[in-house]
């Protein structure tokens, strides 16, 4: 008999922030507009792909001790910044796990309760010029030192797709905390040969804590390992870091 999934631990993370002790409810739909082709000599009207839409919501309590700033003020605050890397996991955001990620731009913002309740939150958005990507969790939680993350098999990149990723730094600490992170391939779990595919930009101090998005890389790629290399330096660093990527 098949096991039922609770919708119980999903993560969500916006910018350099984790929404998901706040929140209790989400929701994501991904689509594509119908395009109408008309011509003389055809039996019936009939629909082309065209460009798709990502839109997305989420609510929950408006208060959480667990976000330096409050959920309240992150969600106002980013209230129609443009392109800001968001990422959704359905399941738990363990490594591995399914992810989906997108650069997004929040377009509403409600707040309220009424006397006696929890005071809530209401947001919704959409994709900012960027697919939706189903990918996975390359890696995730606290790094203070340099190495790598434990190989996932992805997969390889085809002549037609590419490699997208995303990577939100959540917490930084330490004293000239420094870390500079780098996605490798391989054709075997392990790495003997591993080559550097794409490097994030350096994170320098708390000003690094935020989120990238990066440039897509073209296929073709053959390798199907795939790990996170992070260099690190400072006096006593550490970063809490999820880092996703997709292929499509």
């Amino acid at each position: 008999m098949a096991k039922t999934r609770v919708y119980r631990d999903v993560k969500i993370y916006s910018g350099g922030y984790d929404l998901s002790g706040t929140s209790n409810q989400l929701e994501i739909a991904y689509e594509y507009d119908k395009v109408e082709v008309k011509h003389f000599g055809q039996a019936c009207r009939y629909s082309v792909k065209g460009l798709p839409r990502f839109t997305w919501s989420f609510e929950g309590n408006a208060y959480s001790d667990s976000i330096p700033a409050g959920s309240e003020d992150v969600l106002f605050g980013q209230l129609g910044a443009p392109d800001i890397p968001a990422t959704f996991c359905p399941v738990n955001g363990a490594q591995g796990d399914v992810a989906y990620f997108a650069k997004t731009m929040q377009s509403s913002y409600q707040a309220g309760a009424t006397v006696g309740e929890m005071y809530t939150f209401a947001v919704e958005g959409e994709g900012e010029n960027a697919p939706l990507v189903r990918g996975r969790v390359l890696d995730t939680g606290s790094r203070i030192a340099s190495g790598q993350s434990t190989p996932i098999q992805l997969g390889a990149v085809a002549a037609d797709q590419q490699l997208y990723a995303c990577l939100h730094v959540l917490v930084v600490g330490g004293t000239n905390p420094t870390m500079t992170c780098s996605i490798q391939s391989d054709d075997a779990q392990s790495f003997a040969s591993p080559v550097v595919r794409a490097t994030f930009s350096a994170v320098t101090g708390a000003t690094g804590i935020g989120a990238q998005y990066l440039v897509p890389i073209v296929g073709p790629i053959t390798d199907t390992w795939w790990r996170a290399n992070y260099a690190i330096g400072g006096t006593n660093p550490t970063f809490t870091i999820v880092l996703v990527a997709g292929i499509q």
